[in-house]
């Protein structure tokens, strides 16, 4: 038996199209902790498995910003796509969403798959499928290119990689249009040891420490022994508790991000979760440091 402490991590923004499929390789990977089939080589294979397999939700993870001109911008908001965001500051029109989303309202507006087509050039794997001769031109923009509060606000996503006990992770998924990357317990095999979140409300000399630790030992003990009888991971799974630890990789953009930390750091709806706060006061202080003005309005008290 494994005991670690909360924590995460504030993921770098990828640079260029290579660091976009590495990324992605990374969150999905999370699922089934196969991170050590990474090598240089294995994003693109990887990504372009997820696609074929239709597990388009690990695409998610990465965002394309682009400029366009009045007319398609207008079209697509009249079309009131749910997952893209859209802003018109200063006679800028931008749009911007994640690869997966992206890809789906493509799908049905052919005007927009024609954007896709020239994105292909810059970004090949995730869009290859939309390559035509009727390629639309845009000018793609990068985080540091946003010039508005708005801009920022809408278009510029973020990445954290959480490692928490399961209960957290249900609480984490409430927030609807984040994405999710999450550790499986379907898929994932704990063959020699299964490895728990300690109680930040407990002492490691208290009563109440000690008797959750025999609980989770004894977990543990009835799972391995369920594995090594022939049991399946999501069979054998059965018996952990929601003390076991999961990674989770969350993404979105700061406007998604400020109403996460104003509901699990600050607490308007009721106080957060002794566990969540753990992770979410440290992590809003982050984002004040790494992002600038777009947080400092909101205080822990």
């Amino acid at each position: 038996m494994n005991v670690v402490n909360a924590s995460f991590e504030i993921l770098p923004s990828p640079k260029n199209s290579n660091e976009i499929l590495n990324a992605i390789e990374s969150a999905g990977r999370t699922c089934y902790k196969s991170e050590s089939n990474i090598t240089d080589e294995s994003a693109k294979k990887f990504v372009k498995g997820i696609i074929k397999n239709g597990h388009e939700s690990v695409l998610e993870h990465q965002s394309i910003i682009f400029k366009t001109d009045p007319i398609t911008w207008f079209k697509t908001l009249l079309a009131n796509p749910k997952f893209l965001s859209l802003t018109c500051d200063k006679g800028r029109f931008i749009i911007s969403g994640n690869i997966r989303a992206l890809r789906d309202f493509a799908k049905t507006h052919k005007y927009f798959a024609n954007i896709l087509s020239f994105l292909s050039w810059e970004i090949p794997v995730v869009f290859d499928k939309f390559v035509n001769t009727k390629s639309k031109k845009v000018e793609i923009l990068s985080k540091k290119d946003l010039l508005t509060y708005n801009e920022v606000l809408n278009h510029y996503t973020k990445s954290v990689r959480v490692i928490c006990d399961r209960g957290v992770t249900h609480e984490l998924v409430r927030h609807r249009p984040m994405s999710y990357s999450q550790e499986s317990t379907r898929f994932c095999c704990y063959k020699n040891e299964v490895t728990f979140i300690k109680p930040c409300f407990w002492t490691n000399s208290s009563n109440e420490y000690n008797t959750w630790a025999t609980g989770c030992n004894y977990s543990e003990k009835i799972y391995l022994n369920l594995i090594n009888n022939g049991a399946k991971p999501q069979e054998a799974r059965s018996v952990l508790p929601n003390s076991l630890k999961t990674e989770i990789v969350i993404t979105s953009n700061l406007k998604q991000w400020r109403h996460f930390f104003k509901l699990r750091a600050v607490g308007e709806a009721g106080r957060p979760h002794p566990q969540m706060l753990e992770i979410s006061i440290p992590m809003l202080a982050e984002f004040k440091q790494i992002i600038p003005k777009m947080f400092d309005d909101i205080i822990v008290k």
